[in-house]
């Protein structure tokens, strides 16, 4: 879980000197690695809430004394982690279609000289 947000917090911060392929190989990481946080993360909750079934009404708004302040930094924390892929899919999104924008160009205007040379031909 630390090793995906670590990957995430240094994409952020060194995507414009990575390579594509270096970009590409760390969303390719991400991606495969996202399934098992999610794991992780559902695992512990239902930890949680099995080790607090049992629990007096009192010692639970006690623990929730506690818990809530950290719940509440946790959720500002995967809050920012998921605006900050977001972001990340944003900009690999506007490279691909620049790119593919720029072939269709290129397609365009390889189109344009062939129709001109056939019309001075």
């Amino acid at each position: 879980m630390v090793k995906l947000v670590q990957l995430g917090s240094l994409y952020a911060r060194e995507e414009k000197q990575l390579s594509r392929s270096e970009q590409h190989e760390i969303l390719v990481y991400a991606k495969r690695c996202l399934p098992l946080f999610l794991a992780q993360i559902r695992r512990l909750v239902s930890a949680v809430k099995h080790c607090t079934a049992s629990v007096t009404l009192g010692l639970r708004q006690e623990l929730a004394s506690h818990f809530v302040p950290e719940l509440e930094a946790l959720a500002d924390v995967i809050n920012e982690l998921g605006l900050d892929v977001k972001d990340i899919l944003e900009v690999v999104i506007a490279r691909e279609q620049a790119e593919m924008d720029a072939d269709s160009m290129r397609k365009k205007s390889l189109e344009s000289v062939r129709l001109r040379i056939h019309l001075i031909a």
